[in-house]
């Protein structure tokens, strides 16, 4: 059948594939795929035990017929589950699907692979640490399968599953923000396998997450507050603008602002509650694409100074539907309980009286993680990752979540690596304008060290809004 001509090398077509449209959420855009499914075992301690499939899809290369190994593709959160949360991506890397075929596969308890759901436990109307801990007792009591079998161990083995599965030797393995946790753990494990490693927005293995997500949050917004007072355009349009976000903040401590906006999608009339917690949150994920805070402080300065608060309150309404079913979150949980609270002893370092935004995301992990069984993690989990494979590193220069520092951390231990720092980018740049091309041919020559990136150098944040019209000419 023509499809086994698409694989690479000596690979064979999965006898059960399908031919498959994949969508990302509500958006119009489809790739074609042939997908298929993988059996593993639940617990990887047990072989012949209770088994689980794994949702996969494979994606001709454009040439059709492949050249290259093919690209696996890790997507974050953790849970986010790949064959969704990476179409847009897919689309922006041509240059690298010309000759190399793309595997997603669903991490276990995303998606198609055996997702963990809870949907009536409130987990995501949850918001202080005592609602978050009762939904999570009532998460835990709902799920039919033991979140301790759904780590990134059991993932990087099932990984290696799939690519027996489909009779590859070795595969180039692409990791997004937790995802890089996940292709620094396969390479510990299965480095024979790995052609090359592309980490964007570096987890390094000897971090845990959680410490420092407050301070990060703080200071991108800072940096977002003094970028505006060193433009001249921005600094009149919004004076005072970190006077302002504070008294707004204020306003909003105690007692939560009703608004009444049109629905951004819909245009029904519906209500939004704002308080400090949302608006904090908000600032926060804007922070993660600079394209987005670039608006911000038009958002602040009209909620603050002109007391109009519907821009704002659709921009949470927005956040809220991007993030809504984006990924699981009990499986979220089974990944971040096990493999960072539990490293945690301490209480945060950093409490909401501290910053800005009012917020303390390690104590809501914190009682979230209280009741949830946890699994036993390996010795070596948080040391490290040592390699002479090739490995090539990205980073935003604004990334409020895994700063370029964390790039350069794990950069140590990676002896044949080289780590590319976007100018005025935050989280997850590979689709970022000329980076496909250099990922096309680092995947080509493995040479981290011979890449030409001087194409990236004229990059520069986004210009702020100074009205609704766009941002400064």
């Amino acid at each position: 059948m023509w499809i086994a001509a698409l694989f690479f090398a000596a690979s064979a077509a999965p006898a059960d594939y399908e031919a498959c449209s994949l969508r990302s959420g509500q958006l119009p855009q489809t790739i074609s795929a042939q997908c298929f499914e993988v059996s593993v075992p639940l617990d990887w301690s047990q072989p012949d035990g209770e088994t689980i499939q794994l949702a996969a899809a494979w994606i001709a290369p454009r040439a059709g017929e492949a050249e290259g190994e093919p690209l696996l593709m890790l997507a974050g959160g953790p849970g986010q589950a790949a064959l969704e949360a990476f179409i847009p991506h897919v689309r922006a890397l041509g240059a690298v699907r010309q000759n190399h075929p793309i595997v997603l596969v669903d991490q276990r308890g995303t998606g198609g692979s055996a997702r963990l759901e809870c949907p009536d436990a409130g987990l995501a109307e949850a918001e202080s640490a005592e609602e978050i801990g009762q939904a999570m007792q009532r998460c835990r009591e709902a799920l039919d399968r033991d979140p301790r079998h759904f780590t990134t161990q059991a993932s990087a083995k099932d990984l290696d599953a799939v690519r027996e599965h489909l009779g590859i030797e070795e595969w180039h393995v692409y990791g997004v923000s937790y995802g890089s946790r996940l292709g620094l753990h396969y390479l510990r494990r299965f480095e024979e396998r790995v052609a090359s490693l592309i980490l964007d927005g570096v987890v390094p293995a000897d971090e845990v997450l959680g410490p420092m997500l407050a301070p990060f949050a703080e200071r991108a917004v800072k940096r977002m507050l003094q970028r505006c007072e060193s433009s001249e355009d921005c600094r009149e349009a919004f004076p005072d603008l970190e006077e302002g976000l504070r008294s707004l903040l204020e306003s909003v401590a105690e007692e939560e602002r009703e608004v009444s906006i049109r629905h951004p999608r819909s245009h029904e009339w519906t209500e939004v509650a704002l308080n400090r917690q949302r608006i904090g949150q908000l600032l926060r994920f804007a922070a993660y694409q600079p394209d987005v805070l670039a608006i911000m402080p038009l958002l602040i300065h009209r909620a603050a100074r002109e007391d109009d608060w519907a821009p704002l309150a659709a921009q949470w309404v927005t956040l809220g539907e991007s993030l809504e079913g984006s990924l699981s979150i009990p499986l979220h949980y089974a990944v971040v309980c096990s493999e960072d609270i539990s490293f945690i002893d301490e209480d945060s370092p950093f409490s909401e009286e501290d910053g800005l935004l009012g917020l303390n995301p390690l104590a809501l992990l914190q009682a979230a993680c209280a009741e949830w069984p946890r699994a036993d993690i390996p010795a070596d989990f948080h040391q490290a990752v040592a390699s002479e494979r090739p490995v090539l590193l990205l980073s935003g220069e604004l990334d409020p979540v895994t700063p370029p520092e964390w790039g350069d951390q794990a950069a140590a231990t990676l002896d044949n690596s080289r780590h590319v720092i976007l100018k005025g980018k935050g989280h997850n740049v590979i689709h970022h304008g000329c980076l496909p091309f250099l990922v096309r041919d680092f995947l080509r020559n493995r040479d981290p060290a011979g890449l030409d990136s001087d194409c990236l150098s004229a990059m520069r944040p986004m210009p702020f809004f100074l009205d609704f019209s766009g941002p400064a000419p």
